[in-house]
């Protein structure tokens, strides 16, 4: 994820305790703690108390993490349902790149790029997902997306690909977290757009 994150690790002993404490630089700008997605102001030093299964990592605001489901094994896990968290900024983008994982074929360009982007200010937002047409041969035809926007206005409305979405079926809103959640259904891979208004 190159500058996107900064990783901690603990590396001493907590001595039978429940969580210890760690302190990690953070370069100037508004960064995330990952593990609750609590904005946290960089160009400092930032110090907190973790447990033993947890380890200290940090996202740069204007960044989009793409993760997965919870699998049981990872390796041939069927990548059908991808999930894009977006820590805001005016923008971000993110290059999402696939292929067979098992062979060398992407030397052949054998492989697919996906492009990620996203825009806002203090009345809307845009995030696209942009496919490049290309495939491999183990790819997944039909995929659905989990769009999860960290620190979030409520929005009033949310569109994709001109469509209004229904609140509470397609996305909802958590207050306390201030996260938007926007479920799409398993469709054949294609591009997305969505448009927010706050």
């Amino acid at each position: 994820f190159g500058n996107n994150m900064i990783v901690a690790p603990v590396t001493v002993s907590m001595n039978g305790k429940d969580s210890i404490s760690q302190t990690a630089w953070l370069p100037e700008g508004k960064w995330y703690d990952f593990r609750n997605n609590k904005p946290i102001s960089g160009g400092k030093d930032y110090t907190a108390n973790y447990a033993l299964d947890e380890i200290p990592v940090f996202v740069k605001a204007g960044s989009i993490i793409p993760t997965q489901t919870n699998k049981l094994r990872i390796t041939g896990a069927v990548l059908d349902t991808l999930i894009l968290t977006v820590y805001p900024a005016e923008t971000a983008s993110f290059i999402l790149y696939e292929d067979e994982g098992n062979t060398e074929d992407y030397r052949k360009d054998i492989c697919s790029f996906t492009q990620l982007n996203w825009t806002q200010n203090k009345e809307s937002a845009n995030f696209s997902i942009k496919p490049d047409g290309k495939s491999f041969p183990t790819q997944v035809q039909e995929r659905s997306y989990e769009i999860r926007i960290t620190d979030s206005p409520k929005p009033i409305t949310v569109k994709m690909n001109g469509s209004n979405l229904v609140a509470e079926k397609d996305w909802n809103y958590n207050e306390k977290n201030r996260i938007t959640l926007i479920k799409t259904p398993k469709e054949k891979i294609k591009a997305l757009n969505f448009e927010i208004r706050y």
